[in-house]
């Protein structure tokens, strides 16, 4: 991996989990005291924002994976059944109490991801791997093709 690749990766990690997971902290509270956890709504609001950034990361790696396989189909379950469904849960437990609260956070999480989707760096990722992907699978067969009609030619000389 090169250089810049590896610097957007840590950009997007930082608009897309880090700033809003520490800001909800920082503006709430949830550690409010050394060595102790604030367990609230927003608490779960954090929750939600590392569930949605390992749901893209799983998917990044996910459509890194060429071909079929039983990891990539549970993959597949956990991204787009049990995450989405834990998130509503989580989303509709947290807004019980503190619906100011969680407009707030929306609003910073909105704009930090604002900032994080044109870094991201795993979209290009994923095209060059399966554009290398499809390359090899049309190439095996062109030389198959071209191995055995040289063969051919070479015999009848």
């Amino acid at each position: 991996m090169d250089k810049k690749f590896i610097i957007r990766a840590i950009g997007w990690t930082i608009f897309a989990c880090l700033i809003p997971v520490a800001f909800i902290c920082w503006r709430y509270g949830i550690f409010h005291k050394a060595g102790s956890i604030k367990f609230s709504g927003l608490t779960l609001v954090s929750i939600i924002v590392l569930f949605f950034f390992a749901r893209a990361l799983i998917g990044y790696i996910r459509a890194g994976l060429v071909g079929w396989s039983m990891f990539k189909q549970v993959l597949n379950g956990v991204i787009k059944v049990l995450i989405p469904i834990a998130t509503v849960l989580l989303i509709a437990n947290s807004m019980r109490n503190s619906l100011n609260y969680f407009v707030q956070a929306l609003c910073v999480v909105l704009v930090s991801e604002a900032i994080a989707i044109p870094i991201n760096p795993f979209p290009k990722w994923v095209y060059e791997i399966q554009k290398e992907a499809k390359v090899t699978e049309m190439k095996e067969p062109l030389d198959y093709f071209i191995s055995e009609f040289l063969d051919k030619q070479k015999g009848e000389k």
